[in-house]
């Protein structure tokens, strides 16, 4: 017996993924995350306030004293 290969339609694909979206996205809660007195989820992590940090001071670069040869060499080469 030859297997034949149909070729899935592109309304049955579509019905499919607006059907699929729904139930993986349902609102049932999850026994791991027990809900708030409000009904929202609670967090599993704990939120935290940023940690306070120094005001950035930007660095310099540091030249590179083979980059002006190279830019030379480049310009040398696409020249001529």
């Amino acid at each position: 017996m030859q297997l034949i290969r149909k070729e899935a339609h592109p309304i049955k694909l579509i019905t499919t993924y607006l059907l699929f979206i729904p139930i993986t996205q349902s609102p049932i809660p999850s026994p791991h995350y027990p809900l708030s007195p409000e009904g929202a989820p609670s967090s599993p992590i704990p939120i935290t306030p940023y940690p306070q940090r120094g005001p950035r001071v930007p660095q310099s670069p540091v030249p590179n004293p083979d980059w002006g040869f190279f830019v030379k060499d480049c310009y040398l080469v696409s020249h001529n």
